[in-house]
């Protein structure tokens, strides 16, 4: 009865021992297959961790590549900037000078304008057209009429001659009387000469005349633009 009871307490504790180690065999799979879950997510974020390390390193390289390029655009950006302020610069001194010389010419031709204008007005009083005609119409007169007495001289000295007999004259009379017929022959020259420069006077006036109107007009145009 013992021997009985003792081979049941043992088929119990075989059947105990089969379902533990059952029991471990599938812990053991189980763990077995965490394991390799574990295994392959460990070489998925292993492999993800090395390209994110080179993805990095790749980021560093290309940060450094474009902050070295940051740099040069900035000094390029400083010295285009130094370059437009220096440009400005010259520019601005240009402009003053080109100023200052424009004033100055401004000035100069201003100056020359007024003296211009003080010398036509003076001119203009001086020389009026009408003086200027009055004293070559009297000077034209007088000579004129010396012009219109020397043939009537020269016939008086003739009809002279034929009366008084240049042979019967003395030969200091006969000089004398040489000399005023060389005298009244000079004279008659003379006058026919001062006639023609009354002539070219008169030309001369008329042409002065004409740029004194574009004179005129001329400092008019001026007058208005200043």
């Amino acid at each position: 009865m013992i021997e009985s009871s003792e081979k049941i307490q043992n088929i119990y504790e075989e059947l105990d021992n089969a379902d533990r180690i059952n029991y471990l065999i599938k812990q053991f799979a189980e763990l077995k297959e965490k394991i390799c879950k574990q295994k392959k997510d460990r070489y998925y974020w292993k492999s993800h961790f090395s390209t994110l390390l080179t993805n990095i390193w790749t980021g560093q390289i290309k940060y450094l590549e474009l902050h070295k390029k940051e740099i040069d655009l900035r000094n390029r950006i400083s010295e285009v900037i130094n370059m437009v302020k220096l440009r400005q610069q010259k520019l601005k001194d240009l402009s003053t000078k080109r100023m200052v010389y424009f004033t100055e010419q401004c000035d100069k031709y201003r100056i020359k304008s007024i003296t211009f204008a003080n010398n036509f007005l003076h001119a203009q009083k001086k020389y009026s057209n009408r003086n200027l005609n009055r004293e070559i119409r009297e000077f034209r007169e007088e000579y004129q009429g010396m012009h219109n007495e020397m043939p009537m001289l020269a016939k008086k000295l003739e009809n002279l001659e034929t009366l008084c007999d240049l042979n019967k004259l003395s030969s200091e009379e006969a000089e004398e009387i040489s000399k005023i017929n060389l005298v009244l022959s000079s004279i008659t020259k003379t006058n026919t000469s001062k006639l023609l420069q009354l002539t070219c006077v008169q030309n001369t006036l008329k042409k002065l005349e004409n740029e004194i109107k574009q004179k005129k007009m001329t400092f008019s145009s001026l007058q208005k633009c200043n």
